[in-house]
């Protein structure tokens, strides 16, 4: 070996053990990332229904994720890192409702200074939807009366939301299908069928329920409180 080489060769190893004492204490940093958290409400064949927190800094697995339903009921800001290194800064405001998915393997990271909650339903089944999201202008709910608003529909989807003020009473509903139902504000609920039988439900604020299919009813809030219940209805 020349002197030449011989000096390049004792300039770049020193720097070769630097770069490599640098990326390993990145690497186990990566690793040893807070992991957010997540509560299953429900995991069947056809749905899972999650409440996914991520605290400052948190973040999530680099997974696969379905096509899914997910509303903000704490907003942020995070970071998603795809496979192939990239980034993207998703903004979350509270009370936003949006479809998404399905999407390819990224990781996120919480890179607020408060915590981010996202409720989500995601659709075992569904491999998108195949026409485009309607999404019906919003109307004021009506203090005295029963109201369903529409947030999102589409061929996979119609998700709305339905209040009944205490002591009002809703429309006879049509024989609803298969549905996930989150009560945003609980209250005592009674169904009253065709046939004169009744149900009564009590519905405790964030309670995550199965409901349907179901035969025709007619809603009657016989509680003290406003009722206001958020709903994930699912097609076919």
């Amino acid at each position: 070996m020349s002197k030449s080489a011989g000096a390049l060769a004792g300039l770049l190893i020193p720097a070769i053990f630097v770069a490599a004492a640098v990326a390993v204490p990145a690497m186990a940093q990566e690793k040893k990332a807070a992991q957010r958290t997540q509560k299953v409400f429900v995991d069947n064949d056809k749905v899972r229904v999650t409440d996914t927190t991520f605290k400052p800094g948190q973040v999530s697995p680099s997974i696969e994720r379905p096509y899914r339903i997910t509303r903000v009921l704490k907003g942020g800001t995070t970071v998603r890192t795809y496979a192939d290194g990239t980034t993207r800064t998703v903004e979350f405001k509270t009370g936003d409702v949006f479809a998404a998915g399905p999407d390819k393997p990224y990781s996120a990271k919480n890179t607020g200074k408060s915590d981010i909650v996202l409720y989500s339903v995601n659709l075992k089944k569904a491999k998108g939807a195949t026409t485009p999201d309607k999404k019906p202008q919003a109307t004021p709910p009506d203090p005295k009366k029963a109201t369903v608003n529409v947030l999102l529909e589409n061929n996979v989807v119609r998700v709305y939301e339905a209040r009944i003020p205490a002591g009002a009473e809703g429309a006879n509903i049509p024989p609803p299908p298969y549905r996930i139902a989150r009560a945003l504000q609980g209250a005592t609920i009674q169904r009253t069928y065709a046939d004169g039988k009744t149900e009564t439900t009590v519905w405790k604020t964030g309670d995550v329920k199965e409901l349907g299919p179901d035969r025709q009813f007619k809603p009657k809030n016989i509680g003290k409180t406003n009722f206001h219940l958020y709903v994930v209805e699912v097609k076919g």
